[in-house]
This record gives C-alpha cells, structure tokens and sequence, in this order.
C-alpha cells in the first residue's frame, strides 16, 4: 500500500500532443461496475491487500475500453490506474447534463404547445395569462 497526503500527477497542456476528447464516455461506464468485495488474503497471503470490505472495480472491465490503464504484474495479476478513471467520469457528467437539458428543452416546448392548447379553448383557465 501507498499511503499519501498529497499527489499529483503532471498535467500540462504544454506537454501533451494527440489531444482528444473522451467520446461516448457514459456508454462506457455502463460496462464498468462499481463493487464491494472482500480480498482473498488466505489464497494470496504474499499480496498487500487491505483487511476487511472493500470497494473498487474490476480491471478486467476497464481494460476493454481503456488498455492503457491496466498493466499486468506479478502472477499475471492486473493492476489499474484508478486515478485516471476521474476523465471519463467527468466526460459522463457532462453527457449526462446535456441529456438532460435536452429533454428539459423538448418539455418545455411541449409544455407550451399544450398551455397554448388549452387556453385557446378556455382562457379563463389558472395557467392563462
């Protein structure tokens, strides 16, 4: 285990060159689950894994759409960079938004087509103005 205040991984433009947005991001995370699993420790008694519940996801998951997270280690075990996960996460976040503001737009309209509607057939109604 690494225990740590603080780190930091670089992240300058300046250093970067490819740079290409995550698409599709929340179809993906649909392929990725969240788990809470407990460690085999008396199977793998040479391994430093935590005591108790834990929770996590499984490499093998990530690794069908991101390889380049996972690299595979002692025994053949995987291992991932976790961290590297918050970029489809935040690219997620952000589809989801818009979904929902579309939808948000689409009502709206509909809303209005349906006040008009019915005012049209009673403006006395409480939603006239």
């Amino acid at each position: 285990y690494l225990y740590a205040a603080s780190h930091q991984n670089t992240s300058d433009i300046r250093l970067k060159k490819d740079v290409t947005p995550i698409m599709n991001a929340l179809s993906i995370l649909y392929d990725i689950n969240g788990y809470q699993y407990t460690w085999k420790k008396d199977e793998f008694p040479d391994l430093a894994t935590p005591e108790g519940v834990d929770i996590g996801v499984i490499a093998q998951e990530v690794e069908v759409h991101f390889p380049d997270l996972v690299t595979t280690g002692k025994g053949g075990f995987k291992n991932l960079q976790i961290g590297k996960l918050v970029a489809v996460l935040i690219e997620a976040i952000k589809e989801l938004r818009a979904e929902k503001n579309y939808e948000m737009d689409e009502l709206r309209i509909e809303n209005q087509e349906l006040k008009a509607y019915l005012c049209s057939n009673d403006a006395n109604a409480p939603f006239c103005e």
